[in-house]
Parts: structure tokens; C-alpha cells; sequence
């Protein structure tokens, strides 16, 4: 219903009365309609007697008020189903979880108001994904719509002759002009929802059937993209090649000194692209200055400035932190004994990490478990810690009265809390276990930092004010040793080890992840030197349980990728034959880390949870071999040019994704697994043992179910 042709009606006729519909015909035409009564407010209504409506996520969990999901219908009018349509009446038409009878599917999006009625949104057949992000075209077509003076508004994806996926909009009534729509959608629109190009119409395309007939659109002009920034010209020959470069990449022109190069069609992969095109014509860009500088002209003010420091933080005194740390050492080794945790507030029970760290809890103890959930509301953040639970252990920890589930935001003052809540909590609360973190590796550091530094400084004060113990989870990546640095481990010549001792080694700390982990151990440290009762556990590489079961979003884990990749491909560089790999199964490290927790000690205060059962590679080729995947050794020439052959396929151009990051210009292209910097953990296995606590081997049994998952799922191709 558009607001324009609503206000008309009650201008016409003030008493009139107007009824807005959702009528399926597969459920007996009228299932919901409420009056509208005021110009300007649009809905569906409620459903009408003997008539149930849904509104649920794509897993089928009800949502809350005001969440955007697909509305489901039950009740009397709903049909039996497709006449001589057996797959589509079984997609469509299902058993109501919820109740009796069937449910019938719409594919229509909507949300509950706060007043019970229904908000419609469109369509879940146009929702696309661009760059990464998934967009519903009808929430960009409802916002369109919503503008004074448009009629009607529909808005489709269009790729040019570069595949660029680009938004068209196109719209009725009155003609705007495409900046004065941009300009007011931006203020109910994220950026990369904002129409690239928009179009108005004299009248609207229809099909017979009254409904606006997206095949008969007119071609646009796919090339002249609506911007609110003016184009501003290259101004050096630096700038103009950097210009030169990103048009390449992005394959649109003119780019200009200012434009934005993610807000023109970068992406990460895109990204990538562009610093081996910079190293073509001799400008040597790292990855990470793109996300920091993205236009042509801060990223020449970037590499114009003349010996640029490295992060670096060797005049910063530690020499608390070390004094701290001391004690560190298997030697002398005594064990504190068992204490309660009590009641525990664990961050990021979400995560990975931190739902096995949750249930390790609920299964050993017997206190309270309060979870702070980010959500839209208290139910919200209720069902999204629920769903997490049901994916990882079924019904084990259905409504279990021992976890309560806090609405709230680490980045906010008292979480964003209710005083009385955040009042309940430092009072409960004993121990805080903290998994929350951002577990990315290229972007802006202020995101780092808030997301990973400024939300530990909370929790510090938080137990300050409770008098509760932190148990705070970090990342061996603070050592330096990880994939996406490049460090030949000496300083002045001299070997380097990262051991429990251990903090500021003169590591590489130039990624923003490290970095931003890197700090908050130093405020967490620093604070333990002034009285906080606190340990840090430096988590290894996480992998599936020993059931196989991994994380829900597998498809972002770098080592799971890689393997993946390796699997394609059948063939691995004979050259990385003595590196090995790390497999520490998600349950063993939250039940290492409670173990450790419930022994706690402000002397024993840093700890290394990775499995010491590594499985060097020809090691790992042949347990590989047992369970039916075939993968062999190639020469680095071999290997190379099967990498390059990968990027011309669409199925297969994630592998050169996959890897393209980890080579080493600086040794012709090698893939590049090791930092030199040797990562120690004697004292954490000594401790760990005396606890009664060991690292399961890996084997072939481990490695089938962990294969196995990811074939289930589809992630892994069949046996080679």
C-alpha cells in the first residue's frame, strides 16, 4: 500500500475505512487485514479467527518483536497442498511444530509490531548477496516507497560487464532525482544498501495479475552509479596510478583521488588483487593499509610517509608484567587447591569457545551461569544463546534453569544494562570467564580496539566492582607466530622462544587482531599487577570435538579453509614437509580451561591451551591415506603453476583466495607457515598433568570424524 495513494483515499473521504490484506491462496485467500486508521501507518494487521500466524528465523525458531523473518501460517484455512506438486507441496507445506495441522511456508518477510500487528517487508525470493552481505531488496524497496511523493518502488541486482553486482532502483510518481533519494534513504539505510542507480518511471511494468512485472524494466545505463561525492581528479602521478590501479581491479572508471575503494566494489578478495597489481609498478602496499586508507589519496599519504614506524613497544617498561609472570615455571611446581567458582558470568557463550566453556560449566558445577547475549531484546538474545546450544548439544540444556541470559553490549557503559540488572550481576557473580573477542584479521584497528580492548577494560572494572575473579581467554597470536605475519624469530641474532614468561618479546605486532589481543593482555596484566584476581589463557588452533562436530560458522575458520583447499587440490609443496599441524579439540581446551579456573592462583596467572599431540606432515598425509583422502608432495614449480590455474574457474578460484595471502614475496611465492618464533608451553602440560588433565592423541579415528562432518555438510568434496 503506498503512503501516497492512502492519504489520498482518507482526503477524499474521511470516513472511509481501508483494509490492508496478506491473502494467500493456499490458505483460503484471507488470513490477515487490519484497518488502517492513520495516513501514514501501514501494516497487514492480525490474523483473523481460526488462523495462527509465524514469524520465524531460516532454522524455524520463532522471533521476537520487531526481527525481520519469514511469516508462517496454520490454522483451519490452510490447504493440503500443490495438486500434482509433491516436492513443492513437501517444501511449502509442513508439519506445524508449533501446533496442529500443517503450517504453510509463505516466503513472504514480515515482523511483529509492538501494537500486534503485522509489518510486511517483501519478498525472501529477492534476497541477494553482495560483497558478502545479505540485502533484502523489498526493505530497500519499502524505504523507497516510504519517501513523500513516490508511488510505487521496486528495486532488482544487475550485473554489468564486469559482473559487478550493482542495486537499481526504479520508482513512481513524482521525479526526484536520484541524489535527493539517496540522500534521504541514507537516513534509515546502511551504506551498502543505498541504490547505486536510480530510475524514475512514468508508469510501472505490470503482469496480468496486477503485480509489477521485474522482467519488463528497462536497461539502465550500468555505468554512470549515483554517488553523493563530487569526483575529485588525481592530483600526482602517484595518485593518478594508484587511480589507474584500483579502476583495474574494480574494473570501473573514472576512480578519483577520494573515492572509496569498498564503497566502488572492493572487497577482501578485491583487496588482495590490488596489492599485487601496487607490487607490479613498484608500490609495496600490505593489505591491512587498504582497510586503514581506502581512497587513492590517503593511500599515497600513506606510502609518502617517509620511515613510518612499525608498532612497536620496546621502550614501554614491563618489567611488572615480567616480575608477574615469574612464577611461571614447571619448577617448584605446587597445585592451588579445588575452589567453587560460583556463580560465573561468561562472555561470548555464542562463540565456539565460549558454548563449550558454558556447558563444561553446567555439567561440572553447580552455580549459576549469567551469559551476557547482544540481541534486539531479552528474548532476542534468549533465543540466540538457545539456538547455539541446540546446534552444538540438542536438547541437553533445553530450558535450563541454571543459565540466565542478559541482554546487553560489553562496549556500553555497564553493558547497557538496567542499573538493577548490572546491580544483580556484581553482586552474583564470582568468576568472569571472558571468550568474547573479534577473531578477524584485516580491518580498521579503532574496530579492533573497541571490539577487543575497550570491551576487557569493562570487564576489568566490572570485577573490580564485584570482587570477582577474570578469567580472560587470549590468542597465541600474541606471541607473533601466526599466519598472517612475517618475522624471521631473532632479535639482534638471537632465536626466539614464546613461553608462559613471557609478553613482549619484540614480536610483530603490525596485525591488527594480535595487536588489539596483544593489549588487552597488557591491561588485564597491568591491572593484576595493581591487586585484579586474574589468569590468561593463550588459546591454540581450535578444532572440531571428537564426535566431529565444529563451529556453526566453519566457512570463516582460515584452518579449515586451507585444509579444504589442500584436499582439492590432492597435492601440497614438498618444501613445508617439516612444519606440522595442531589440533586441539574444542571440548579438551574449555575442559583445560576450567580445570585451570577451578584451581586458581594469582601466582600461576598465564597459561598456553594447545594440544602438544602435533601431527608433523608426512605424518598427517599418511593418517590422511587411512581414512581414504589422497594428497601428495609436489615441487614448488608444480605447485605454483597448479595455483595459478586455479583462478580461472569460478569453482575452484577460492583456492587461490584460500592462499595468496600466505606467500612470501620475498622467497619466490612459497607459502609461508613459519614465524621462527617457537611457542613453548612445558609449564602449562606440567601443570596441566598434575591436574590430571592430558591432550588426546590425534589419529585416524579423530581425523575420519572430523572429514566426515565436513563432508556432511557439503564443505568437503567425496573420497579421492
Amino acid at each position: 500500500m503506498p503512503p501516497d495513494l492512502l492519504r489520498v483515499l482518507y482526503s477524499k473521504s474521511p470516513k472511509a475505512q481501508v483494509f490492508n490484506p496478506l491473502g494467500p491462496s493456499e490458505c483460503s485467500v484471507w488470513v490477515v487485514g487490519g484497518e488502517l486508521k492513520k495516513e501514514n501507518d501501514i501494516h497487514i494487521g492480525k490474523p483473523i479467527a481460526n488462523t495462527q500466524v509465524y514469524i520465524t528465523d531460516q532454522y524455524g525458531n520463532l522471533l521476537p518483536v520487531g526481527a525481520v523473518g519469514e511469516l508462517c501460517i496454520a490454522g483451519d484455512g490452510v490447504g493440503a497442498g500443490y495438486l500434482n506438486r509433491p516436492g513443492l507441496t513437501a517444501e511449502k507445506f509442513v508439519d506445524n511444530p508449533f501446533g496442529t495441522g500443517k503450517l504453510y511456508k509463505t516466503g513472504d518477510l514480515a515482523y511483529w509490531r509492538e501494537d500486534g500487528n503485522i509489518g510486511y517487508v517483501g519478498r525472501n525470493d529477492f534476497q541477494v548477496k553482495i560483497r558478502g552481505l545479505r540485502i533484502e531488496l523489498g526493505e530497500i524497496e519499502n524505504a523507497v516507497s516510504s519517501i513523500d511523493g513516490v508511488m510505487q518502488a521496486v528495486v532488482v541486482v544487475r550485473k554489468n560487464k564486469e559482473d559487478r553486482q550493482l542495486l537499481c532502483a526504479f520508482y513512481t510518481g513524482e521525479e526526484l532525482g536520484a541524489k535527493e533519494i539517496r540522500a534521504r534513504l541514507a537516513k534509515s539505510l546502511p551504506k551498502y544498501m543505498l541504490p547505486h542507480i536510480v530510475t524514475h518511471l512514468e508508469k510501472m511494468p505490470m503482469t496480468p495479475s496486477g503485480k509489477i512485472n521485474r522482467k519488463a524494466l528497462p536497461e539502465v545505463d550500468l555505468y554512470h552509479i549515483s554517488s553523493d561525492k563530487r569526483y575529485v581528479a588525481p592530483s600526482t602521478e602517484e595518485e593518478k596510478a594508484v587511480c589507474r590501479i584500483m579502476e583495474t581491479v574494480l574494473r570501473t572508471s573514472p576512480i578519483g583521488a577520494e573515492d572509496d575503494f569498498f564503497e566502488n566494489g572492493g572487497d577482501s578478495l578485491k583487496a588482495i588483487h590490488l596489492v599485487s597489481e601496487a607490487q607490479r609498478e613498484g608500490f609495496v602496499i600490505p593489505l591491512q593499509a587498504i582497510f586503514d586508507n581506502p581512497s587513492p589519496r590517503l593511500l599515497c599519504q600513506w606510502m609518502n610517509e617517509n620511515d613510518r614506524p612499525s608498532v612497536s613497544y620496546a621502550e614501554e617498561d614491563f618489567s611488572a608484567i615480567e616480575r608477574l609472570l615469574s612464577g611461571n615455571t614447571a619448577e617448584k611446581l605446587s597445585v592451588p587447591p579445588q575452589t567453587d567458582l560460583g556463580d560465573v558470568l561468561i562472555t561470548g557463550a555464542t562463540g565456539f569457545l565460549g558454548v563449550h566453556i558454558l556447558a563444561e560449566y553446567l555439567n561440572t558445577h553447580t552455580g549459576t551461569a549469567y551469559c551476557l547475549v547482544r540481541g534486539k531484546s531479552a528474548e532476542d538474545s534468549r533465543r540466540r544463546l538457545s539456538e547455539y546450544l541446540s546446534f552444538y548439544f540438542g536438547s541437553r540444556f533445553t530450558d535450563c534453569a541454571r543459565i540466565r541470559v542478559f541482554c546487553g553490549d560489553l562496549g556500553k557503559a555497564r553493558f547497557g544494562l538496567p542499573e538493577e540488572a548490572y546491580g544483580e550481576l556484581t553482586q552474583r557473580v564470582k568468576t568472569v570467564i571472558n571468550c568474547a573477542a573479534s577473531v578477524k584479521h584485516y580491518g580498521s584497528y579503532q574496530y579492533f580496539y573497541d571490539a577487543n580492548v575497550l570491551t576487557v577494560r569493562q570487564l576489568i572494572a566490572f570485577c573490580q566492582t564485584a570482587d570477582a575473579r577474570l578469567i580472560h581467554t587470549s590468542t597465541l597470536s600474541v606471541s607473533g607466530n601466526s599466519f598472517v605475519d612475517r618475522f624471521d624469530g631473532t632479535v639482534s641474532g638471537r632465536e626466539l622462544t614464546f613461553a608462559e614468561t613471557d609478553f613482549y618479546i619484540g614480536q610483530p605486532l603490525g596485525n591488527v587482531y594480535a595487536r588489539s589481543k596483544f593489549e588487552a593482555e597488557k591491561a588485564v596484566l597491568e591491572a593484576a599487577a595493581n591487586g585484579l584476581h586474574a589468569n590468561i589463557m593463550r588459546m591454540g588452533n581450535l578444532t572440531n570435538r571428537k564426535d566431529g562436530q565444529f563451529q556453526k560458522n566453519y566457512e570463516s575458520n582460515a584452518f579449515v579453509k586451507r585444509l579444504r583447499a589442500i584436499v582439492e587440490l590432492g597435492v601440497i609443496p614438498d618444501y613445508l614437509s617439516d612444519i606440522y599441524l595442531e589440533f586441539t579439540p574444542i571440548e579438551e581446551a574449555a575442559a583445560a580451561v576450567m580445570r585451570i579456573a577451578e584451581h586458581f592462583s594469582d601466582e600461576k596467572n598465564v597459561f598456553h591451551i594447545n594440544s602438544t599431540k602435533v601431527v608433523y606432515l608426512d605424518r598427517f598425509l599418511e593418517l590422511l591415506s587411512q581414512i581414504g583422502v589422497r594428497v601428495g608432495k609436489i615441487s614448488h614449480e608444480k605447485f605454483a603453476e597448479i595455483l595459478r590455474q586455479t583462478v580461472r574457474s569460478e569453482e575452484t578460484k577460492y583456492i587461490f583466495e584460500t592462499f595468496v595471502n600466505d606467500m612470501d614475496s620475498d622467497n619466490d611465492n612459497k607459502l609461508a607457515y613459519e614465524s621462527g618464533i617457537h611457542i613453548e608451553n612445558a609449564f602449562t602440560e606440567t601443570y596441566l598433568r598434575a591436574l590430571g588433565f592430558e591432550w588426546s592423541e590425534i589419529g585416524t579415528e579423530y581425523l575420519r570424524r572430523y572429514f566426515d562432518y565436513f563432508r556432511k555438510i557439503g564443505y568437503f568434496g567425496e573420497e579421492k
